[in-house]
């Protein structure tokens, strides 16, 4: 979602059901530091992540997200270790979080692997999950999440039909964006996937 507006709109309706707001790539491209400023403006007591995804460029970008108040960005998989190991320094110097973002990896079992001598804080493991996709989801998680101990949140285009074998895996956390935002009535959605994760 590009829009902020929008965003802002949709992040009101739903931020009590949610630990931390994450803003991302498309919104950050289109609107920059605004929409962090926005949001950190309209809920100052939320953790704010930002779905950063980056690749090169990051030593400014640590320092301009830092500045801003954010606490968690991601770096892509795709990279060299040492690569992720100089970011993840960097950043835990500023007082940020490092999530390793899986969707440009070749291995995500060797990269998680990887991760855990790379200062890394967390995982975030995305997948297209599908209504038809639950199974074939199931037993890629099991061969990740056996190669780490750090904590793996799932994320990506998911269904609601597929919340349930999503809690089935037990994964760290649930980073539900697009089902939200892409909603006509996000309030329904977010209640009902709480519901789901609660029962």
């Amino acid at each position: 979602m590009a829009d902020l507006e929008e965003a802002l709109r949709i992040a009101q309706q739903t931020a009590e059901y949610a630990d931390a707001l994450q803003l991302g790539s498309l919104l950050l491209m289109s609107n920059g530091k605004q929409a962090i400023f926005r949001f950190k403006e309209m809920f100052p007591s939320k953790e704010l992540w930002v779905d950063s995804r980056l690749t090169d460029n990051w030593m400014s970008s640590i320092d301009m997200f830092a500045s801003c108040g954010v606490k968690q960005i991601s770096i892509l998989a795709g990279i060299s270790n040492k690569m992720i190991q100089q970011f993840s320094s960097a950043a835990h110097s500023q007082g940020l979080s490092v999530s390793l973002d899986l969707i440009a990896s070749q291995s995500p079992e060797q990269s998680v692997f990887d991760a855990q001598t790379l200062d890394v804080d967390s995982i975030i493991y995305r997948n297209p999950m599908l209504k038809d996709d639950a199974v074939s989801m199931v037993e890629r998680w099991a061969s990740v999440k056996g190669n780490t101990q750090l904590p793996i949140y799932i994320a990506g285009n998911m269904a609601l039909d597929a919340i349930d074998a999503i809690k089935e895996m037990s994964p760290y956390g649930l980073i539900v964006g697009n089902l939200i935002t892409n909603a006509s009535n996000p309030i329904e959605i977010v209640q009902k996937v709480k519901k789901q994760l609660d029962e």
